[in-house]
């Protein structure tokens, strides 16, 4: 298969290896957070445990999808597409992030978080799902004033 490239030869190499070199960066400093405690939900290790089936749903989250008629490969979907839109790195409850995601046209909210079952294991949790509806969201990216 033939793919053509705006680059050169030789600056393809460049690329991928400056590339090599953030991503090295990138986790670096995610080791870093958590050594100091500090955890941020990443995006592509949402996406990695999605992909592999490995999370699970609040009863909570279980009961907003039924009320916004979403199905679950639907909240898949949103989260393979989505984008962190409020990370709470606070939350009393454990780290936890808002993702906005499409499901095909629908826009999608996700707060998803870990769930402690042991010090040193963690699952990931759909904690709440629904879809962003105005006053309180005017578009999915932007949060408005409480109804």
């Amino acid at each position: 298969m033939f793919v053509s490239s705006p680059w050169k030869k030789g600056e393809v190499r460049e690329v991928w290896e400056a590339l090599e070199r953030v991503n090295a960066r990138h986790g670096k400093i995610l080791r870093e957070l958590a050594e100091l405690g500090v955890r941020i939900v990443d995006i592509e290790q949402i996406r990695r445990l999605i992909r592999q089936g490995d999370y699970e749903l609040s009863i909570h989250a279980q009961q907003e999808r039924l009320e916004e008629d979403l199905d679950v490969v639907q909240i898949e979907e949103a989260l393979l597409s989505g984008e962190i839109l409020e990370q709470y790195p606070n939350d009393p409850r454990g780290e936890s992030c808002r993702v906005v995601g499409y499901a095909g046209t629908k826009p999608v909210h996700v707060v998803i978080g870990w769930a402690r079952r042991s010090a040193a294991s963690r699952t990931l949790r759909t904690i709440t799902v629904y879809m962003p509806k105005p006053p309180r969201w005017p578009d999915p990216q932007t949060r408005g004033e409480r109804p």
